[in-house]
């Protein structure tokens, strides 16, 4: 095993000093390289004009122009009477889901509404839970919640 690897070792060494020989390099490069005479090009030089104000730097003379400014737009302008903007307020409704109709023992109509995960049967114009039954029927149901109305399908 030993002799083989310095059979391989001595190949790789061989081949490395070979192929750094100087010989073979100065006949390569003097074949290949013309030297070619260096042409200088005119060059023009650009000065910067450095004598202009910070733009960072707030002077009081951009101060006093700011405050004149101002004080002309606002003599421009009339005064209007201002109207109060007045939001409505989105309301939240609860989580409601509508059964359906169905018959109760006695044979009267009623719904089944689900209000914040609580079940009930319910009846046209009765309120649970703040919110108020209007209609319903095998599909759908119309209900109030803090004067807005809502009709919630099955």
């Amino acid at each position: 095993m030993i002799p083989l690897m310095l059979v391989v070792w001595g190949g790789i060494a061989y081949q490395i000093m070979n192929g750094m020989s100087p010989d073979e390099v100065l006949q390569n490069i003097s074949q290949k390289t013309l030297i070619k005479p260096v042409v200088e090009k005119e060059t023009v030089r650009y000065e910067l004009a450095l004598d202009y104000e910070d733009p960072f730097r707030v002077s009081s003379s951009l101060k006093n122009l700011n405050r004149s400014i101002n004080s002309t737009v606002n003599s421009t302008i009339p005064n209007r009477k201002s109207t109060p903007l007045v939001e409505k307020k989105e309301i939240q409704w609860p989580f409601i889901k509508y059964g359906g109709k169905v018959k109760s023992s006695n044979n009267k109509e009623v719904g089944l509404l689900t209000i914040a995960g609580r079940s009930f049967l319910v009846k046209k114009g009765q309120t649970v839970k703040k919110v108020t039954v209007k209609d319903y029927s095998e599909e759908n149901i119309s209900l109030e919640y803090m004067n807005e109305q809502k009709v919630i399908s099955k």
